[in-house]
């Protein structure tokens, strides 16, 4: 066993035992959500069985294996939660996933893209999961756990951590399914986890959350106020913080684009071009989850209270 594997067991050891003293601590190769992590990590080694380039093969099983080993810490996290540890001491997880999220973007980006090897579509996805990266992890340790204090009730620091552990658990595993499809454009995230129910819950809030979204650009396009066009802009944040986190990350980029380019238009004038192609943009988007085969049973109904 290599020594980078030596020090990864001995983190992953340290941190349960320091959250589960009584020596209470899920096993490290406890079910992440079955499957179990050894089904998963057999599941994304078949994918490149039929990789010939070598160097490929190497670079995205670093790739996997770092993404499936950090989803294990937030089980471990989730576990602790569940186990009544105090919720201050269940930062330990976090400092570790932070460090070795930091480490793989930073892979991916010096070792990874700059790899003669890596064409083009394989580049793009690489490229989508370390902006991801980036933008969870500056939402989680700059906004959701910044400034945790020990005089803060355990009941907040709670919460604070229970979003924040969905963040990063919904980042790794939609960075997981997104590069496997590159090698199975079948593969599903159903198939590689078993969360159906939290992908349905997830899809349907996205989906209000776009088609709210149109509505309000169409509406700021047509009226032209002040009041329309904050209402729009307001949301655009909201949604930013929440159900964007369910869209494909090869659409975040996009987003975000548009969103700079709202925020810095001048008049009401120049900004009727901009809700035109955002509003087209969008409804594009809502097409696309609404024919998510998770919501096949499920129809979209523009009546629901929230569209």
């Amino acid at each position: 066993m290599s020594i980078q594997l030596l020090n990864q067991a001995a983190h992953t050891e340290v941190a349960a035992q320091a959250l589960f003293p009584g020596g209470d601590a899920p096993s490290a190769h406890a079910p992440l959500n079955p499957p179990s992590r050894a089904i998963l990590q057999t599941q994304l080694n078949t994918l490149l069985e039929n990789v010939d380039e070598q160097m490929v093969r190497a670079l995205i099983m670093r790739i996997f294996n770092d993404l499936a080993r950090m989803l294990d810490y937030l089980r471990l996290a989730e576990a602790a939660l569940e186990q009544e540890c105090v919720p201050h001491e269940n930062l330990a997880f976090f400092t570790l996933i932070h460090e070795e999220a930091l480490a793989l973007r930073e892979f991916i980006e010096q070792r990874a893209l700059g790899a003669e090897c890596i064409k083009d579509e394989l580049r793009d996805v690489l490229d989508g999961i370390s902006f991801a990266l980036k933008h969870e992890l500056r939402m989680v340790f700059e906004h959701e756990l910044a400034g945790i204090s020990a005089t803060e009730s355990d009941r907040t620091v709670r919460g604070r951590i229970t979003h924040a552990r969905g963040l990063l658990c919904n980042c790794f595993q939609q960075s997981l399914i997104t590069l496997a499809q590159v090698f199975d454009p079948a593969m599903t995230g159903v198939q590689l986890f078993n969360d159906l129910p939290t992908r349905v819950e997830q899809s349907i809030e996205l989906r209000r959350d776009l088609w709210t979204l149109v509505q309000l650009a169409r509406r700021a396009e047509a009226v032209g106020d002040l009041e329309t066009i904050i209402a729009f802009i307001q949301y655009l944040e909201t949604f930013r913080h929440g159900s964007m986190q369910f869209l494909m990350y090869k659409d975040w980029q996009v987003y975000e684009r548009f969103v700079d380019e709202v925020m810095a238009t001048g008049s009401v004038a120049d900004l009727t071009p901009v809700l035109d192609r955002f509003a087209c943009y969008l409804e594009t988007l809502f097409g696309q989850v609404r024919m998510r085969a998770v919501l096949a049973n499920h129809p979209f109904d523009d009546s629901e209270p929230g569209y």
